[in-house]
């Protein structure tokens, strides 16, 4: 089971108090120089409080006395500010125990007494907290620096697909369970750490490049593909870099504001400017944009925030018609 919580455009559960707050996609930017330690910046809960507040449960059912994994994905001012408490309550809501994960811990073990459980956010002296989301797993989280194996491969080698994913973990099993939908060669860049970057922050990238020049010996053609403003933005980036490749692109773009101060929170740097990266979306031949119109819609993101990303990918213009439905 991998599970990945989000904060959804609301403000409820969450500390309001001086706070400032912006919410960019599925990325949310919370401020307040003036909070108290130990407070709870956000709270999630499985229990559901539909008929007194309209809440649906916001966090997945667990079996009890099982292990599970919880990391937090994002950063915090000053580093290393902020905690995840966990807290279990029994049938008549009152809270029988919890957990405190800091400090390089993430697993926790579901009390045989537990009917239902929360997770915060805990304040510790920081001041700002750039949120990308929490991913809870029933296995321990791996850590991954680059794609690994071409998936799917063929004999004629002439095409090799770089895809870029918007939600590392729930769109991986996507496609798995998908088989790739029909795609072969395909190589899937899956870092969670690496995409709160937007696949580009500078270790990732020299890396990611050295690894790009080696498969450029085997296949004939490159094609970078994105289906969300991450990868969208990522794949114009590696497509400028290998010229030669193409990118396959929806229209789902931030704006060029809203992306130069996601790549400042992250203190990432690219030696290309984003207007001349987006300026490329309406000059170069080897951008090819696909899809339907992106829309962000706040009743869909309550059901899941990447609903109308990864569809995008059976529009792709290579497909085989008969995987496309």
């Amino acid at each position: 089971m991998k599970y990945q919580i989000d904060w959804v455009n609301d403000t409820k559960n969450t500390y309001l108090y001086g706070s400032q707050m912006r919410f960019i996609g599925r990325r949310v930017i919370f401020k307040n120089r003036l909070m108290p330690s130990g407070n709870a910046i956000k709270t999630w809960s499985s229990k559901s409080q539909f008929q007194a507040n309209r809440i649906l449960p916001e966090l997945p059912l667990l079996q009890r006395g099982k292990t599970y994994y919880l990391t937090f994905q994002g950063q915090t001012k000053p580093e290393n500010s902020l905690y995840l408490r966990i807290a279990f309550f029994d049938r008549f809501q009152k809270e029988i125990s919890f957990e405190v994960l800091k400090e390089g811990k993430s697993d926790f073990v579901y009390p045989l007494e537990a009917y239902s459980y929360s997770i915060q956010l805990i304040n510790a002296g920081c001041t700002e907290v750039v949120f990308d989301g929490l991913s809870l797993s029933d296995q321990a989280a791996a850590e991954e620096v680059l794609p690994k194996d071409v998936l799917a491969p063929s004999a004629d080698q002439s095409h090799l697909t770089v895809l870029f994913l918007e939600n590392a973990r729930q769109d991986l099993q996507t496609l798995k369970e998908r088989e790739l939908f029909g795609l072969s060669d395909v190589l899937v860049v899956a870092d969670e750490e690496a995409l709160t970057h937007f696949y580009l922050d500078k270790d990732f990238n020299l890396s990611f490049q050295k690894q790009m020049q080696a498969l450029e010996k085997t296949y004939a053609r490159i094609r970078f593909v994105g289906y969300g403003p991450r990868g969208n933005l990522a794949s114009l980036y590696y497509n400028y870099k290998f010229p030669g490749s193409q990118a396959y692109v929806t229209d789902d773009f931030y704006d060029e504001r809203t992306y130069q101060g996601l790549l400042d929170d992250s203190q990432v740097r690219i030696d290309k400017s984003l207007n001349s990266l987006l300026d490329r979306l309406v000059y170069s031949r080897d951008i090819i944009t696909y899809g339907y119109t992106a829309t962000h819609d706040e009743a869909l993101a309550l059901i899941s925030p990447t609903l109308s990303y990864w569809s995008q990918l059976t529009y792709l213009p290579f497909l085989k018609p008969s995987k496309t439905l």
